[in-house]
Protein backbone atom coordinates (compact mmCIF):
# COMPACT_ATOMS: atom_id res chain seq x y z
CA UNK A 1 0.00 0.00 0.00
CA UNK A 2 1.18 3.58 -0.54
CA UNK A 3 0.98 6.15 2.17
CA UNK A 4 -0.35 9.60 1.32
CA UNK A 5 -0.95 12.63 2.93
CA UNK A 6 -3.59 15.13 1.87
CA UNK A 7 -5.50 18.04 3.29
CA UNK A 8 -9.42 16.89 2.96
CA UNK A 9 -13.22 17.33 4.30
CA UNK A 10 -14.99 15.13 5.77
CA UNK A 11 -18.41 14.29 3.87
CA UNK A 12 -19.54 11.09 5.87
CA UNK A 13 -18.78 9.02 8.88
CA UNK A 14 -20.50 5.64 8.65
CA UNK A 15 -19.62 2.84 11.58
CA UNK A 16 -19.27 -0.72 10.30
CA UNK A 17 -19.40 -2.06 13.45
CA UNK A 18 -19.21 -2.00 17.35
CA UNK A 19 -15.87 0.29 16.80
CA UNK A 20 -14.76 0.78 13.04
CA UNK A 21 -16.07 2.73 10.60
CA UNK A 22 -16.02 3.76 6.78
CA UNK A 23 -14.98 7.56 6.17
CA UNK A 24 -15.42 9.37 3.09
CA UNK A 25 -13.02 12.39 2.66
CA UNK A 26 -12.64 14.91 -0.40
CA UNK A 27 -9.07 15.53 -0.61
CA UNK A 28 -7.51 18.68 -2.28
CA UNK A 29 -6.73 16.76 -5.43
CA UNK A 30 -10.10 15.90 -6.39
CA UNK A 31 -9.81 12.58 -5.15
CA UNK A 32 -12.47 11.17 -2.78
CA UNK A 33 -11.98 8.35 -0.79
CA UNK A 34 -13.15 5.89 1.11
CA UNK A 35 -11.11 4.56 4.23
CA UNK A 36 -11.11 1.89 6.84
CA UNK A 37 -11.26 3.65 10.13
CA UNK A 38 -10.45 1.08 13.04
CA UNK A 39 -10.78 1.97 16.51
CA UNK A 40 -12.74 5.26 15.79
CA UNK A 41 -15.56 4.46 18.31
CA UNK A 42 -13.73 2.98 21.23
CA UNK A 43 -12.68 5.23 24.30
CA UNK A 44 -10.33 7.94 23.81
CA UNK A 45 -9.93 7.35 19.61
CA UNK A 46 -7.28 9.44 18.62
CA UNK A 47 -8.83 10.34 15.18
CA UNK A 48 -12.50 10.81 16.36
CA UNK A 49 -12.66 14.55 17.18
CA UNK A 50 -10.41 15.63 13.55
CA UNK A 51 -13.06 12.95 11.73
CA UNK A 52 -16.71 14.40 12.01
CA UNK A 53 -18.84 15.96 8.84
CA UNK A 54 -18.13 19.27 7.49
CA UNK A 55 -14.43 19.53 8.88
CA UNK A 56 -10.92 20.41 7.55
CA UNK A 57 -8.03 17.81 7.98
CA UNK A 58 -5.08 16.68 7.26
CA UNK A 59 -5.26 12.52 7.02
CA UNK A 60 -2.36 10.44 6.27
CA UNK A 61 -3.86 7.03 4.75
CA UNK A 62 -2.55 3.92 3.09
CA UNK A 63 -3.92 3.86 -0.22
CA UNK A 64 -5.61 0.30 -1.75
CA UNK A 65 -3.92 -0.98 -4.49
CA UNK A 66 -6.30 -1.96 -6.42
CA UNK A 67 -8.12 1.38 -6.22
CA UNK A 68 -7.48 5.10 -6.11
CA UNK A 69 -10.74 5.58 -3.94
CA UNK A 70 -9.84 3.29 -1.24
CA UNK A 71 -8.10 2.79 1.54
CA UNK A 72 -6.88 2.10 5.63
CA UNK A 73 -6.71 5.53 7.50
CA UNK A 74 -3.77 6.31 9.73
CA UNK A 75 -4.23 9.28 11.37
CA UNK A 76 -6.45 12.48 10.48
CA UNK A 77 -5.71 16.31 12.46
CA UNK A 78 -8.28 18.56 12.56
CA UNK A 79 -7.63 22.05 10.94
CA UNK A 80 -10.70 23.72 11.37
CA UNK A 81 -13.91 23.32 12.25
CA UNK A 82 -17.04 25.57 11.66
CA UNK A 83 -19.70 25.79 13.46
CA UNK A 84 -22.73 25.87 11.15
CA UNK A 85 -25.85 27.76 12.57
CA UNK A 86 -27.78 28.64 9.70
CA UNK A 87 -30.22 26.34 8.21
CA UNK A 88 -29.95 26.92 4.62
CA UNK A 89 -26.12 27.20 4.80
CA UNK A 90 -26.34 23.77 6.92
CA UNK A 91 -28.66 22.09 4.12
CA UNK A 92 -26.14 23.59 1.46
CA UNK A 93 -23.31 21.71 2.93
CA UNK A 94 -25.05 18.69 3.36
CA UNK A 95 -26.34 18.60 -0.46
CA UNK A 96 -23.07 19.05 -1.35
CA UNK A 97 -21.96 15.80 0.77
CA UNK A 98 -24.76 13.99 -0.80
CA UNK A 99 -23.85 14.83 -4.40
CA UNK A 100 -20.48 14.23 -3.86
CA UNK A 101 -20.28 10.67 -2.75
CA UNK A 102 -21.26 9.51 -5.37
CA UNK A 103 -18.26 9.93 -6.92
CA UNK A 104 -14.34 8.87 -6.46
CA UNK A 105 -13.37 12.26 -8.31
CA UNK A 106 -14.27 15.57 -8.76
CA UNK A 107 -12.53 19.01 -10.30
CA UNK A 108 -9.78 19.91 -7.77
CA UNK A 109 -10.89 23.35 -7.93
CA UNK A 110 -14.14 21.85 -5.68
CA UNK A 111 -12.01 21.55 -2.30
CA UNK A 112 -10.96 24.91 -2.94
CA UNK A 113 -14.60 26.19 -2.88
CA UNK A 114 -15.32 24.22 -0.18
CA UNK A 115 -13.05 25.26 2.00
CA UNK A 116 -14.54 28.96 1.08
CA UNK A 117 -17.34 28.41 1.41
CA UNK A 118 -16.41 27.35 5.28
CA UNK A 119 -14.12 30.21 5.54
CA UNK A 120 -17.41 32.46 4.72
CA UNK A 121 -19.75 30.56 7.01
CA UNK A 122 -17.58 31.29 9.85
CA UNK A 123 -17.20 35.45 9.51
CA UNK A 124 -20.91 34.98 8.72
CA UNK A 125 -21.25 35.63 5.22
CA UNK A 126 -23.23 33.84 2.53
CA UNK A 127 -22.14 33.68 -1.33
CA UNK A 128 -24.38 31.94 -3.37
CA UNK A 129 -22.53 31.84 -5.94
CA UNK A 130 -19.42 29.43 -4.00
CA UNK A 131 -22.73 26.77 -3.67
CA UNK A 132 -23.68 27.31 -7.27
CA UNK A 133 -20.06 26.69 -8.85
CA UNK A 134 -19.58 23.81 -6.84
CA UNK A 135 -23.12 22.29 -8.15
CA UNK A 136 -21.56 23.45 -11.83
CA UNK A 137 -18.69 21.52 -11.44
CA UNK A 138 -20.75 18.57 -10.76
CA UNK A 139 -22.56 19.21 -14.05
CA UNK A 140 -19.50 19.20 -16.05
CA UNK A 141 -18.28 15.79 -13.90
CA UNK A 142 -21.48 14.83 -15.38
CA UNK A 143 -20.11 15.66 -18.61
CA UNK A 144 -22.87 18.45 -19.20
CA UNK A 145 -21.86 21.81 -20.92
CA UNK A 146 -24.24 24.82 -20.84
CA UNK A 147 -23.78 27.13 -23.81
CA UNK A 148 -23.25 30.78 -22.36
CA UNK A 149 -22.08 32.69 -25.55
CA UNK A 150 -25.35 31.91 -27.52
CA UNK A 151 -29.26 30.67 -27.16
CA UNK A 152 -28.27 26.80 -26.57
CA UNK A 153 -31.44 26.00 -28.78
CA UNK A 154 -30.67 28.15 -31.97
CA UNK A 155 -27.19 29.50 -31.52
CA UNK A 156 -28.34 32.61 -32.21
CA UNK A 157 -26.41 35.95 -30.23
CA UNK A 158 -28.86 38.12 -30.82
CA UNK A 159 -32.16 39.15 -28.45
CA UNK A 160 -30.95 36.73 -25.53
CA UNK A 161 -33.29 36.87 -22.79
CA UNK A 162 -33.31 33.80 -20.46
CA UNK A 163 -31.01 31.29 -18.80
CA UNK A 164 -32.70 27.32 -18.32
CA UNK A 165 -30.59 24.57 -17.94
CA UNK A 166 -33.11 22.47 -19.31
CA UNK A 167 -33.23 24.23 -22.34
CA UNK A 168 -29.08 24.27 -22.55
CA UNK A 169 -28.31 27.69 -21.07
CA UNK A 170 -29.01 31.06 -22.71
CA UNK A 171 -32.06 31.31 -24.99
CA UNK A 172 -33.05 33.70 -27.54
CA UNK A 173 -36.28 35.65 -27.22
CA UNK A 174 -37.53 33.54 -29.96
CA UNK A 175 -36.79 30.26 -28.33
CA UNK A 176 -37.39 31.14 -24.79
CA UNK A 177 -40.31 28.94 -23.87
CA UNK A 178 -43.50 30.37 -21.33
CA UNK A 179 -42.22 28.36 -18.84
CA UNK A 180 -38.34 30.12 -18.33
CA UNK A 181 -37.61 33.04 -17.04
CA UNK A 182 -37.22 36.13 -18.27
CA UNK A 183 -33.74 37.28 -17.64
CA UNK A 184 -32.39 40.60 -18.51
CA UNK A 185 -29.86 43.44 -18.06
CA UNK A 186 -27.73 42.44 -14.67
CA UNK A 187 -29.25 39.48 -13.84
CA UNK A 188 -28.56 37.90 -17.11
CA UNK A 189 -25.21 38.63 -16.73
CA UNK A 190 -25.03 37.62 -13.28
CA UNK A 191 -25.41 34.02 -14.52
CA UNK A 192 -23.60 34.62 -17.43
CA UNK A 193 -20.28 35.62 -14.99
CA UNK A 194 -21.57 32.85 -12.99
CA UNK A 195 -21.01 29.77 -15.70
CA UNK A 196 -17.30 31.95 -16.48
CA UNK A 197 -15.85 31.93 -13.46
CA UNK A 198 -12.34 30.99 -12.70
CA UNK A 199 -12.81 28.61 -10.06
CA UNK A 200 -9.11 27.69 -9.21
CA UNK A 201 -9.23 31.61 -7.76
CA UNK A 202 -11.35 33.39 -5.14
CA UNK A 203 -14.83 33.43 -6.48
CA UNK A 204 -16.51 36.79 -5.87
CA UNK A 205 -19.97 37.28 -4.18
CA UNK A 206 -22.01 38.01 -7.70
CA UNK A 207 -24.53 39.93 -5.46
CA UNK A 208 -27.55 38.18 -6.22
CA UNK A 209 -30.90 39.73 -4.83
CA UNK A 210 -33.51 37.82 -2.59
CA UNK A 211 -35.61 37.13 -5.88
CA UNK A 212 -32.79 36.50 -7.89
CA UNK A 213 -31.59 34.04 -5.99
CA UNK A 214 -34.88 32.54 -5.47
CA UNK A 215 -35.10 31.72 -9.40
CA UNK A 216 -31.19 31.00 -9.44
CA UNK A 217 -32.22 28.11 -7.04
CA UNK A 218 -35.12 27.23 -8.70
CA UNK A 219 -33.38 26.42 -11.88
CA UNK A 220 -30.79 24.29 -10.67
CA UNK A 221 -33.37 22.63 -8.54
CA UNK A 222 -35.45 21.90 -11.37
CA UNK A 223 -32.17 20.24 -13.63
CA UNK A 224 -30.89 18.20 -10.52
CA UNK A 225 -34.01 16.77 -9.29
CA UNK A 226 -34.92 15.77 -12.87
CA UNK A 227 -31.47 14.52 -13.65
CA UNK A 228 -29.41 13.45 -11.00
CA UNK A 229 -32.68 11.80 -9.30
CA UNK A 230 -32.01 13.77 -6.28
CA UNK A 231 -34.67 14.62 -4.17
CA UNK A 232 -37.13 18.34 -5.10
CA UNK A 233 -37.90 18.41 -1.27
CA UNK A 234 -34.22 18.31 0.04
CA UNK A 235 -33.40 20.42 -2.86
CA UNK A 236 -35.74 23.35 -2.52
CA UNK A 237 -34.45 23.70 1.47
CA UNK A 238 -31.26 24.65 0.19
Amino acid sequence: MQELINNGFVLSVKYTDEYDARVKILLDNGNIVNLNALGLQKPNAKNAAALQPFNLIEVEFFQSENATWGGKLKRATLIETVEVNDEHELNRLGLIRDILIRYESIDPSTFILVVQILNDIQAGITNISLFLTVLINVLKKENIVFQVDACGTCGSIEFISSFDLMDGGLLCKICRNNHNFKMEGEFLRKIIRLFKLDQNKMIPNLGFTPQEEKIVKEIFINYLSNNLGLYPDKLAKI
